[in-house]
C-alpha cells in the first residue's frame, strides 16, 4: 500500500528493507492474479492504474482493521 503513496520501488525498498527486485516480482504476481496491471510505470515513478485504485479502495479498510487488532 505504501507504494501508492511513496511512488517508487526505490523509496518503498528503502522504507521496508525489501529488495526492489522482490517488490517488483510481488507486483507482477499480484497483477497476474487479478488479470490486469494494478500499477503503471511513468518514468521512474509508479502510479496506480484505475484497477489498482479500485483494489486499494476495496482493501484499505480491512487491512487497517487487521493492523489495529
Amino acid at each position: 500500500m505504501n507504494l501508492s503513496v511513496l511512488g517508487s520501488l526505490t523509496a518503498l525498498s528503502a522504507k521496508t528493507g525489501i529488495p526492489k527486485s522482490t517488490l517488483s516480482r510481488r507486483l507482477s504476481r499480484l497483477s497476474e492474479k487479478f488479470g490486469e496491471a494494478l500499477f503503471a510505470y511513468k518514468g521512474r515513478r509508479v502510479v496506480l492504474t484505475y484497477r489498482g485504485t479500485r483494489f486499494l479502495e476495496a482493501v484499505r479498510k480491512p487491512v487497517e482493521e487487521l493492523r489495529s487488532g
